[in-house]
């Protein structure tokens, strides 16, 4: 400890954060974490949350448990269409515009409308296709409505008011557009019994808020058209990203679609994992807030010191909140279950504590991902590891889930979670300690904005 201070020409006492290695170093350490804006993302995320919670147990007790399972089904379909349409923004885009001027922000901006438009649709018309196969024929047209209502929060610009640190856009753009769909779609479906009518007023908000955005970023409705050759450049360099993210949604967003699959008229089997599934994006929009709050603040300097300490203090306070919400989960999903979807939907005490785990391993493996392995460029070793989740976790989902049913979807969801925590863990040490060591930080591999015009 006293050698690598005297190395470093610095003291604990003159920058406490810099090397926090005992016990009140990591609580000094977390004490500078940027509560303010954790705390704005957070209240954001939760607000985005609520809303189903209070949409939900008007729909599902008008459709029943099987029409609840179309609905799960346009959620998970739909989670894979955002993948496709985010195509990688929401993990590289905001370091790319956090440091740049405005015009190269905009520029970058309107790159990723085009992209995503053209992803989004594509991907759309394709999942609406699957998720009406998967559907009961009754409650069809729902399905693919949901489909379409998910998939379309891939063309929020969400992640460029993260990195410009403007989270108040993030609730004039987004949750506040949604917020007020779920809002009036309560006493509409209370009037007319359509529960389509949820799925309608969110593409609607998903429009407005797209429209929006590009007023406030751009100063005009409609993007202009960038460079044909910037934006396959860009493309390319997500492809990667979006790879990894369908890989996820092997055993994450599609694993409902699978469990409908391999269950086949078990509607109680999907309807309990759905459910959880549902709980636990609920539950972990806590994670996620905590996790884009420190995104930009964790690689904020180009210094090794501060990066490392940082990154540090990130990943801690990540697994906490991780390991608080996941306790939570267990405890009180069973009777969430009860009060939002009704008593013909039950989640079982093992179902909650495999996915209760599940959640506390997405902690981890989120900010390893977005505070030290993405910055530092190591984006084909995120890919690998999620493969390899994906590799055993969607095997182990069409295994388990017809003997054990919602259990056994769930213990394969934690499963495969953890192989991308035990695929990341190592490989992001010592990332931290070749920081903490060399000084600086490696983002050699990061391709910003500037490098992708100068080679257009």
């Amino acid at each position: 400890m006293a050698s690598t201070m005297r190395s470093t020409g610095l003291s604990m006492e003159r920058d406490p954060i810099v090397y926090p290695m005992r016990a009140e170093g990591v609580a000094r350490g977390l004490a500078r974490l940027p509560w303010r804006n954790v705390g704005g993302f957070s209240l954001l995320q939760v607000l985005a949350a609520i809303m189903p919670v209070l949409v939900l147990p008007v729909v599902t007790r008008i459709v029943g448990p099987e029409g609840w399972v179309a609905l799960a089904i346009g959620f998970s379909m739909g989670g894979v269409v955002a993948i496709l349409a985010n195509f990688g923004w929401t993990l590289t885009g905001p370091g790319l515009v956090a440091g740049e001027v405005s015009a190269a922000a905009r520029e970058t901006y309107a790159e990723s409308v085009h992209v995503r438009v053209i992803a989004c649709t594509i991907a759309a018309v394709c999942a609406g296709f699957v998720a009406a196969e998967l559907s009961n024929r009754e409650y069809m047209n729902l399905a693919v409505l949901m489909t379409v209502a998910v998939g379309m929060n891939g063309l929020s610009a969400s992640w460029y008011f993260l990195g410009r640190s403007q989270p108040g856009l993030i609730a004039l753009t987004d949750v506040g557009p949604k917020a007020l769909a779920a809002t009036l779609s309560i006493p509409l479906i209370l009037i007319t019994h359509d529960p389509s009518v949820y799925p309608i007023l969110l593409i609607a908000a998903s429009v407005v808020g797209l429209l929006a955005s590009n007023l406030m970023i751009l100063n005009r409705l409609c993007c202009p058209v960038p460079s044909w050759r910037s934006v396959r450049l860009r493309a390319r360099l997500n492809a990667s990203t979006v790879g990894s993210g369908l890989v996820i949604a092997g055993y994450g967003a599609f694993s409902v679609s699978l469990s409908s699959f391999v269950s086949g008229a078990a509607v109680a089997v999907v309807a309990s994992f759905a459910a959880s599934v549902r709980l636990r994006a609920m539950a972990q929009a806590v994670i996620v807030a905590v996790s884009s709050g420190l995104q930009g603040w964790a690689i904020e300097k180009n210094d090794g010191r501060h990066n490392w300490a940082r990154m540090r203090a990130s990943l801690i306070a990540n697994t906490l909140v991780g390991a608080l919400t996941g306790t939570v989960f267990v405890v009180l999903a069973p009777w969430a279950t009860f009060l939002i979807f009704g008593p013909g939907v039950n989640v079982s005490f093992a179902t909650a504590l495999w996915t209760g785990i599940a959640c506390f391993l997405y902690s981890v493996s989120a900010s390893l991902t977005y505070h030290v392995l993405a910055p530092t460029g190591h984006l084909q070793w995120i890919a690998a590891s999620t493969t390899a989740a994906a590799i055993v976790g969607v095997p182990l989902l069409l295994l388990l889930t017809p003997g054990l049913g919602a259990d056994g979807a769930s213990m394969a969801v934690m499963i495969a979670e953890a192989v991308v925590v035990a695929a990341q863990l190592p490989k992001g040490i010592f990332v931290l300690r070749s920081i903490k060591h060399a000084g600086k930080p490696n983002l050699t591999d990061i391709v910003s904005d500037q490098d992708l015009r100068a080679s257009t």
